[in-house]
């Protein structure tokens, strides 16, 4: 790991995993817990800024800061590997929360609340796309302010902020030479996510936020019956509640403020925080481990939204002033169903990565592969649609021990043929691809880790391993259930209840050579 984030340039990931390491419990389970709960804590922190900051009405910042903890957007928050991020993410709006309690004098209060800021917010530029949404929450933040002011008030109101704050405005462009000049990319990773300012490619990026992102991340939620029976309860509760006659709370008007404000203020965001990821050429997707790249894409959605839905009040509904609340507690809801089904898929995911596990070691045990080709027959939707041979090759071996077997799944890159029958049915046939000692360096070599397959043979038997999924133990989600049951109430039995999630066919390959 030291020499993985020295050469991709980001050193100081390793002091957020050490913790980890130093608790001396389960590193996962407790990634897990923190990443959940650092996801909430932002959306609390991110209510608070937009409060003292933004002068956001507390409803509005209620509202908005809901929906962006709720909203299925980040979907791996609680991968181990993604630690860091929903990390930086806190200490970015920890130390936002802090600049809102800087006051004008220079007491000792104020000068360790703004060093912890700027230290905060140093941390949190390991998530390097938080350099370019800084700025563009600092323009909201102006905007917000200065939106009510004429255009002389608004200009001194700006030069006086940059000139007591100068220090923040400059620390990202610091943060930014540092890590060129003193933690540059190397070995394998040299160029690793090397920015450019290509056009097309951006225009391309962001029509691709919309069409592979936004859009599909809107259909899983309206489909999903988990979250269509939690936004129903919920309006249902919300309705009672509002209609009660002892509750001052429906009485109160629509919330003052300009949806469209709301609504470009939260496109000015999106369009910011999908920025540094377009720029080095990573999309936004909305399922599966490229939701990594949308963890600053909540709370503009969320802002988009709330403006949408009051702006739908005004308009259609202005004798119902808590309609607006009624659509904002159904989102919310909605987001929650969404998750737990989420949730659901990714923990049959997770028995489907855990049965080919015991499949790959069966065949090493017995053979001793050095390759194996591996064809996923099985997948889970909505999750993670494949592996590269470093991951594949290190779940086999059981960690923490090394790699001693390659393996590399074939389906992306040599599809099955298939052919007619001589009675009118279709036969599957599966292609062998040709390794040799040659392809599997080239193989180990791309990994762009090969020190990390030292005792991986380049010679040796190998073996091909299909899965199928099993078929008539229900639903997925049923399954995930079930499968949580035994882990909790009869550990024992867990293996077996894995192992019998997938169809394994196995066969002899020619030795590599």
């Amino acid at each position: 790991m030291t020499r993985l984030f020295h050469e991709i340039g980001r050193p100081m990931d390793l002091y957020f995993y050490l913790p980890l390491k130093w608790s001396g419990r389960d590193p996962v389970l407790l990634s897990k817990m923190l990443g959940v709960t650092a996801w909430i804590a932002s959306a609390v922190c991110a209510y608070a800024v937009l409060c003292r900051l933004g002068n956001f009405q507390d409803e509005l910042a209620t509202a908005t800061a809901v929906i962006m903890a709720t909203l299925p957007i980040f979907d791996i928050l609680g991968d181990l590997a993604i630690w860091m991020n929903t990390a930086c993410v806190l200490l970015f709006w920890l130390s936002w929360l802090g600049v809102s309690y800087l006051q004008q004098d220079r007491l000792l209060k104020g000068v360790v609340i703004r060093c912890a800021s700027l230290i905060g917010f140093f941390l949190s530029f390991n998530l390097n796309s938080n350099l370019v949404f800084f700025y563009a929450f600092c323009a909201t933040i102006a905007a917000c302010r200065a939106r009510s002011s004429s255009i002389a008030d608004a200009r001194r109101l700006l030069q006086r902020t940059v000139s007591k704050n100068i220090d923040f405005l400059l620390l990202p462009l610091i943060f930014w030479f540092w890590k060129t000049w003193f933690t540059p990319t190397a070995g394998f990773h040299t160029n690793y996510n090397q920015p450019s300012l290509d056009v097309i490619r951006l225009l391309a990026g962001y029509l691709g936020v919309a069409i592979n992102f936004v859009f599909p991340c809107a259909y899983a939620v309206v489909t999903s019956p988990f979250a269509l029976l939690a936004s129903l309860a919920a309006a249902a509760a919300i309705i009672y509640i509002l209609n009660s006659s002892s509750n001052k709370i429906a009485k109160k008007a629509i919330p003052d403020g300009s949806p469209l404000f709301l609504w470009c203020m939260g496109l000015m965001l999106l369009l910011a925080s999908a920025f540094p990821y377009l720029v080095v050429g990573q999309p936004l997707g909305s399922e599966g481990w490229i939701t990594r790249n949308c963890i600053l894409s909540p709370l503009p959605l969320s802002l988009m939204i709330v403006a949408v839905v009051l702006e739908a009040n005004r308009r259609w509904a202005p004798k119902f002033p808590r309609a607006w609340l009624l659509a904002v507690v159904t989102v919310a809801a909605g987001g929650v169903g969404a998750c737990l089904e989420n949730y659901l898929q990714y923990q049959a995911f997770g028995m489907k990565q855990l049965a080919i596990q015991h499949a790959l070691s069966d065949v090493i045990d017995e053979t001793g592969a050095a390759v194996i080709q591996l064809r996923d027959y099985a997948p889970i939707p909505s999750t993670i649609v494949s592996y590269p041979p470093i991951i594949w090759s290190f779940i086999a071996s059981h960690p923490p021990r090394p790699p001693q077997t390659l393996v590399v799944e074939t389906t992306s890159f040599a599809p099955d043929h298939f052919l007619m029958g001589s009675d009118g049915a279709t036969n599957r046939v599966v292609p062998r691809v040709t390794f040799d000692s040659t392809i599997v360096e080239t193989c180990i070599q791309q990994t762009l880790m090969p020190y990390a397959f030292a005792q991986v043979p380049r010679q040796g038997t190998q073996a091909l391993v299909a899965v199928h999924l099993s078929g008539g133990g229900g639903t997925l989600a049923s399954q995930a259930i079930r499968y949580m049951a035994v882990r909790w109430f009869s550990r024992s039995g867990a293996s077996d209840f894995v192992r019998r999630f997938l169809s394994v066919e196995r066969i002899l390959l020619p030795n590599v050579q």
